[in-house]
């Protein structure tokens, strides 16, 4: 056992017993209960309190061993002073002193020993014969300090008691201890298998969530496609309605016209039966319309205006790109809206207009703004959206 204090004497002692005191020290865990903590503390309460009373019995034994000695010098002294004074003596009894044992406690004293060294009772030798007033005195010292040691027994045996009760608290605070270490030990090897499967069920999820991202992307995707074949067939269904539409005016002026032909030949033949000397009319020919001008550079996708249900497509060409509203469509800004730059680099917008807006409502800023197939932009309720064809660098290195 390592050097300690003893908590009655204040005393190092290295073994359970103090060696100085001979209180019996109890090596308890760092945490224990408040009822083990209150006896540990009466325990020693009551410890220092026997001690005192053991010095003080002790101390008045060498009062009453030192009063004695002076009554028995006084004694000698008168006697030899005052022979003729007369003190009736009677015989010591035998049983007040005991030659191979304590008289208080019984333990094996020789007869040398003055002192108990169980009890504390102090041996005093008288003559054969002494006054009666000391047999009394020795009687009643002898009384009190058997009902003293018994008083001490008693206590003691209580101690044992309490000290007994108290290793079987703290056993059972020990095993209390031990089973909740056991039970804390199971809980973190369940916590770790939890966190175990907690961490694979993050991974299953993360992995599926991977999967929905990329279905939801794909769905997304072909909606947009949905809405931009159905957006066509719009404009294929309304351009049908028009053809539709012009070609039967062209039918009922085809139809005026070859009468009016007929009419007219048959005044012609009329008038070259009359005038057959005169040259004939030659018809005059045809106007051809006019063709747009070609573009300069390759078409790389289409800018789709939308304004209130109406779709119209804009074609995109390499190079730069200078937009306006197309006819028919009131977003509120006259002149060009924005300008698009095709390179090999990719695609850029430019708001030339001021109130160029991203999907988002963000202003598109003066370096402009990177744009992808499937981009929206608005000035004001105006949606365009853009269909860029992917640039085959490959062949633009050649």
């Amino acid at each position: 056992m390592a050097t300690t204090i003893c908590p009655v004497c204040n005393q190092a002692t290295n073994t359970t017993f103090c060696n100085h005191c001979g209180f019996e020290i109890h090596i308890l865990p760092t945490t224990v209960s408040a009822e083990v903590k209150a006896y540990e503390e009466k325990r020693i309460a009551k410890y220092k309190e026997n001690l005192t009373k053991l010095k003080e019995e002790q101390e008045a034994h060498e009062s009453t061993k030192r009063e004695l000695e002076k009554m028995r010098a006084e004694k000698t002294t008168a006697a030899s002073s005052e022979p003729s004074t007369t003190v009736e003596l009677i015989p010591f009894p035998a049983e007040l002193v005991i030659a191979d044992k304590c008289p208080v406690c019984e333990s094996k004293m020789t007869e040398e020993q003055t002192y108990c060294e169980h009890c504390g009772w102090t041996r005093i030798i008288y003559p054969q014969v002494v006054p009666p007033a000391i047999v009394r005195m020795e009687e009643e010292r002898l009384s009190k300090m058997k009902e003293a040691y018994q008083k001490r027994l008693d206590k003691e045996r209580q101690q044992t008691a309490d000290t007994k009760s108290l290793n079987e608290e703290i056993r059972r605070q020990k095993q209390l201890v031990a089973d909740a270490q056991n039970k804390n030990k199971e809980l973190t090897e369940s916590n770790e298998k939890l966190f175990d499967e907690l961490f694979a069920t993050k991974g299953e999820l993360s992995i599926v969530k991977g999967k929905l991202d990329i279905a939801n992307g794909k769905l997304d995707a072909a909606n947009k496609k949905i809405a931009d074949v159905e957006s066509e067939r719009d404009v294929a269904n309304e351009k049908l309605l028009k053809e539709t539409t012009e070609h039967t005016k062209t039918k009922g002026l085809l139809e005026a016209e070859q009468k009016a032909h007929a009419a007219t030949k048959k005044e012609l033949e009329e008038l070259r039966a009359k005038a057959k000397t005169n040259p004939p009319v030659q018809p005059t020919p045809p106007v051809k319309p006019n063709t747009p001008t070609k573009p300069k550079g390759k078409k790389r996708g289409d800018a789709i205006f939308n304004l209130n249900g109406k779709t119209i497509r804009v074609p995109l060409y390499e190079g730069e790109n200078e937009l306006s509203a197309p006819q028919g469509m009131n977003c509120g800004v006259s002149g060009n809206l924005f300008q698009v730059k095709v390179d090999a680099t990719g695609t850029r917008i430019y708001d030339t207009c001021g109130k160029t807006r991203r999907a988002n409502g963000l202003e598109i800023g003066p370096k402009g703004k990177e744009i992808y197939s499937g981009d929206v932009f608005a000035i004001g309720s105006m949606k365009v959206a853009f269909e860029m064809e992917e640039i085959d660098l490959d062949n633009l290195l050649i």
